[in-house]
């Protein structure tokens, strides 16, 4: 038996089967698979912690029978929970086959029904269009084996998408849920859930809408004017772009070939056991910019306790044990990808006296070390350029932003947009408050101005807007001395339930308590 939560007005969910607890879970996750006794009605209960009670909400019985999966797909509000109930197919794939089976759910609590169709964009093709009313299942759509299936939702009243999940894989036997769920953030008013029996997976393109609530607390300041700069990106888990006051404005597309790889060393002596211990003394571990001595204490210089010394640490590198096929054990040390800059340097201060005769501790110092996988460089193609980088973090190319590369696009291409500066808040008096304002997951500069006089900024600041979120942007301090913050309101309303949240905003005062 497994839940999933699509309760979108829900805090965390209890759900209970019998006497058997599935955990707590949170909209727009699930409860893990769990064995339960087959072939019997159980009452089942859905409850929500509140002053440490459980407070129920609803209850029906299941019955789940024997060898089979269910999944049970609570919708709803809390007013009125609902229960969809789903028998998988976790059967073996028929030998040759090349399609598996989509399961579509809806499970949003809009009125009337969603049109649905199911595209092969690899193959150009519309593999299912239907009507799926509130509640309603539609199982067994069989899909060809494909790199680029995509689900999108259209809005009947202007007839254009309303909902797209981008592109996601399809084999053989995977027979996913797709479950069409309320969204409580503005933009589209209902998003996508993508589960199999292995779990969750995330749509690879599908960006999250936010909001923005921006907020003057500079007393000494009658009115100021906001400005911004921002990325639009069409896949940020591929791709993320990052932008400062200086990126130039503009449309790109990247793809990604090939991500790069650290190099990994390793230590030339292998040792019969993770307590074999190298001494005492000092390693100093550098990588670009990062630089971290380590003292080792004698009795505490063992192979294990030295990895995890280092991963324990703010070094820039990450430490491995790796059993060899005798039975041995050596060392593997990657450091993190800092760009450019990245490049490891262990110097040791060994208690021997000695620092690089491969004896003690000296033997993790990287002239005793061996490489063991050579570097492999990054290689795309922006805006129909290719370009090869030791690094996925790339800040050279395009002036005033660095690329994060995070997955291969599979030949497709990520769109992203940096924009010009724009207005966004006029004449925002002190303690004043903007509507929310539509916004973009990813980097945003956030300029403040004196009303009326766009030439001249008093303070800039770049922050990260997070997807799918409402969030409330306040500036404050006081003459010149100005901040931006950024704080996350959740928005996900309960019955009888408030949450406060505290800003301390007051520039004359260091730090406040405040109490209730």
């Amino acid at each position: 038996l497994r839940v999933i939560n699509a309760v979108s007005d829900s805090p965390a969910l209890v759900v209970e089967y019998g006497t058997q607890s599935l955990g707590n879970i949170g909209f727009g996750d699930a409860s893990n698979i769990a064995s339960v006794i087959p072939d019997l009605q159980r009452a089942t209960t859905v409850s929500y912690l509140s002053k440490n009670e459980l407070k129920k909400v609803a209850e029906t019985t299941i019955l789940v029978p024997q060898d089979q999966l269910v999944t049970v797909v609570l919708t709803g509000t809390m007013d009125n929970v609902k229960f969809i109930r789903v028998v998988e197919d976790t059967s073996t794939p028929v030998e040759g086959s090349t399609t598996t089976e989509l399961t579509l759910i809806n499970a949003t609590t809009r009125e009337g029904p969603l049109e649905v169709e199911v595209v092969d964009n690899v193959a150009e093709t519309t593999r299912h269009s239907l009507s799926l009313l509130p509640g309603e299942i539609e199982n067994s759509l069989s899909v060809e084996q494909t790199t680029g299936l995509s689900v999108r939702t259209i809005d009947l009243t202007s007839n254009s998408p309303a909902w797209n999940s981008g592109s996601f894989p399809i084999a053989v036997g995977l027979r996913p849920l797709i479950i069409l769920v309320d969204h409580y953030g503005p933009g589209p008013d209902h998003r996508g859930l993508f589960f199999t029996p292995a779990g969750q997976y995330p749509f690879e393109n599908e960006s999250l809408p936010s909001a923005l609530t921006i907020t003057n607390l500079v007393p000494d300041r009658t009115g100021i004017d906001l400005y911004v700069r921002s990325v639009k990106n069409s896949n940020p888990f591929a791709v993320y772009v990052d932008i400062n006051e200086n990126a130039n404005a503009g449309e790109f597309s990247i793809s990604v070939e090939q991500l790069a790889l650290m190099p990994i060393f390793r230590t030339v002596t292998e040792f019969e056991s993770n307590d074999v211990d190298l001494g005492h003394g000092e390693l100093t571990i550098t990588n670009g910019d990062y630089k971290t001595t380590l003292s080792i204490a004698e009795g505490e210089g063992t192979i294990g306790n030295l990895v995890d010394q280092i991963n324990s640490s703010e070094t820039a590198v990450r430490a491995e044990l790796v059993t060899l096929d005798n039975g041995n054990i050596t060392v593997t040390l990657v450091p993190d990808d800092l760009g450019a800059g990245t490049n490891l340097v262990i110097e040791v201060a060994d208690s021997d006296g000695e620092d690089e005769d491969n004896e003690g501790l000296s033997r993790l110092s990287t002239v005793n070390l061996v490489l063991e996988r050579p570097a492999f460089p990054s290689i795309f193609t922006i805006n129909g350029e290719t370009y090869e980088k030791h690094s996925n973090q790339i800040n050279d190319i395009i002036s005033g932003t660095t690329i994060y590369l995070f997955n291969r696009t599979e030949g497709e291409t990520v769109a992203f947009v940096i924009s010009e500066r724009e207005l966004i808040a006029e004449n925002l008096a002190y303690l004043e408050a903007t509507p929310s304002i539509p916004a973009e997951e990813g980097s945003m500069i956030f300029y403040a101005a004196p009303s009326g006089d766009s030439n001249t900024f008093l303070y800039e600041e770049s922050l990260s807007v997070l997807g799918g979120a409402h969030q409330l942007v306040a500036i404050s301090g006081l003459g010149d001395s100005l901040d931006f913050a950024l704080l996350l309101d959740p928005k996900r309303p309960v019955k009888n339930h408030v949450v406060v949240s505290v800003l301390h905003a007051a520039p004359s005062t260091a730090i406040l308590d405040f109490y209730v």
